[in-house]
């Protein structure tokens, strides 16, 4: 398999003598300049032009094969066609969008990376898988024959592309990614609504013929779902798999390290929202606000975000403070504390006890169901556990 760092990609040409003219509300883009972008499109998807791989072959070729021969191909012919989608989609983010956006409205590196954060990364390694795919279809042509041919083997590559340094770049890129894709579609919406040069140039880009009136918010969300469609490809490549072979055994071992890749990503994301979160619980809190905890020390707010504290679970439970007296809070369970929190005319503060109440030894909380009961039960041991370990 190629090194990551040793793939390269055509370079999309150097047009000197790019036309464009705008004012507050007009853009003209020249599609005509994009020709080169198109043959290298054309070249991603050569030899996949047909539907299905039984319409790419010769029909007397199909006679000597099983239908669950021919339905394993049709699935691999499906999956390499879904990957020049996406590296299509990518290739068009970049030599287009983020080339335009640049060029034509100076949009900066941090602006550009708030849209289509990792792109070029994300290019890179589907890139390097669609590349090992369309190998295998080469070397396994019929001899003398340009188009007959039949991938045996396809386990070794998934296996390649989800495992090692491939998964990691994978998983950083997804990670980002998808966390970021709120804010990407945010700022996408508040350049829409607030500023007329963007709004010409969506219009004007978005009509040009190689893009198909793929527009940035499709886009995000395409790029974001991609690694969740894998799965089902590769259950169905494993179907028509010949059980206990070593083709079979790779691919399962493949899809293992996939949804394992998926996982971690997932991960990520959650672990990027919670952050997110916590700032934003820690921004509502007044400057000074803190609260006195056991053993006379002192938590305050700036306390909430300092060194790796996370955010691990949160919710609104009932404190029983007396017999008859109880009140409603919000709970946070950070990696290594349990914070109370009051909200009033959408601002936040610390809950205690009233001052003249002794600290107690135990704290009585009531939940709305048995299972959210279960759950925080849960996370709080699990917090426990690691702050022993």
């Amino acid at each position: 398999m190629e090194e990551i760092d040793s793939v390269r990609f055509k370079p999309l040409a150097e047009d000197s003598n790019f036309q464009l003219t705008y004012s507050a509300d007009t853009i003209s883009i020249d599609d005509g300049l994009y020709n080169a972008l198109r043959e290298d499109l054309e070249a991603d998807a050569r030899d996949f032009e047909a539907p299905t791989w039984s319409l790419a072959v010769d029909q007397q070729y199909l006679k000597d094969l099983s239908k669950e021969d021919i339905k394993r191909q049709d699935v691999i012919h499906e999956l390499i066609q879904t990957e020049i989608n996406h590296v299509r989609m990518l290739k068009l983010v970049l030599g287009v969008y983020v080339r335009e956006l640049r060029e034509t409205l100076q949009m900066d590196e941090t602006q550009l990376e708030r849209l289509f954060p990792q792109v070029y990364s994300l290019l890179q390694v589907h890139q390097l898988f669609l590349n090992h795919l369309k190998q295998r279809r080469i070397d396994s042509l019929e001899p003398g024959s340009t188009q007959n041919y039949c991938i045996h083997r396809i386990g070794d590559i998934l296996m390649a592309q989800f495992s090692g340094e491939i998964r990691d770049r994978l998983q950083y890129c997804y990670g980002v990614f998808c966390s970021h894709h709120t804010d990407a579609v945010s700022f996408y919406k508040d350049l829409m609504q607030n500023n007329k040069k963007f709004q010409s140039f969506i219009r004007k880009v978005c009509q040009m013929s190689i893009l198909r009136r793929l527009g940035i918010p499709e886009i995000i969300l395409l790029i974001t779902q991609r690694i969740t469609k894998y799965p089902v490809l590769f259950e169905r490549v494993i179907k028509y798999t010949t059980v206990d072979s070593e083709e079979h055994r790779n691919l399962v071992q493949g899809l293992e390290l996939l949804k394992n890749t998926i996982s971690q990503v997932n991960t990520h994301v959650d672990e990027f929202e919670k952050a997110a979160r916590l700032r934003d619980l820690s921004s509502k809190l007044e400057p000074k606000s803190q609260v006195k905890m056991t053993h006379g020390r002192v938590f305050r707010r700036e306390d909430m975000l300092q060194g790796e504290r996370r955010l691990l679970h949160e919710g609104v439970l009932n404190w029983r403070l007396t017999s008859n007296k109880s009140k409603d809070v919000l709970v946070l369970l950070l990696s290594d504390v349990l914070l109370l929190l009051l909200e009033k005319d959408q601002r936040l503060t610390f809950a205690s006890l009233d001052a003249s109440s002794d600290t107690p030894e135990m704290y009585e909380f009531h939940t709305s169901s048995g299972e959210e009961r279960k759950t925080w039960r849960d996370q709080i041991w699990k917090a426990v556990e690691r702050c022993v370990l």
